[in-house]
């Protein structure tokens, strides 16, 4: 049994919860096909090995790998494409709330008819971020 802090709290190293266990996410960015794009994402702990569970995490679009600025929408559907569940959708088609698959997976796709670049952005517990690679769609 962790031992309790005089303010009755249980010291980090000793709690039975992991405050960080997302740290870190790789991407792999589909071709375009039929207008749309899928990206994947495997979430990943603070040292680098694959999620074996299901995480949660906020991914929003944004016009530069800075995760600065938002994009207008894309003129399509933004959608998990096989893994992972959509929770809440903050801003249609921008910034969403997503639980990846229970081995750590996401997959995004999102459809643009026209010529369009955005980064997605993945919001770690602790507030950092991480961004994909451009995502291209031609004219």
């Amino acid at each position: 049994m962790p031992a309790f802090t005089s303010g009755g709290q249980i010291p980090a190293s000793q709690s039975p919860f992991q405050a960080n266990l997302i740290g870190d996410v790789d991407f792999t960015i589909g071709a375009e096909g039929s207008n749309a794009i899928i990206v994947s994402a495997q979430l990943k702990t603070p040292d680098g090995r694959a999620l074996t569970q299901a995480g949660i995490v906020e991914v929003y679009l944004a016009t530069a790998a800075t995760g600065a600025t938002l994009p207008t929408a894309p003129s399509g559907a933004v959608a998990i494409a096989t893994k992972g569940t959509i929770l809440v959708a903050m801003t249609a088609k921008l910034y969403l709330k997503v639980k990846s698959h229970t081995d750590g997976i996401f997959d995004i796709s999102i459809t643009e008819a026209g010529a369009y670049t955005v980064y997605m952005i993945v919001v770690f517990p602790d507030g950092s971020i991480k961004a994909s690679g451009a995502i291209t769609f031609a004219a």
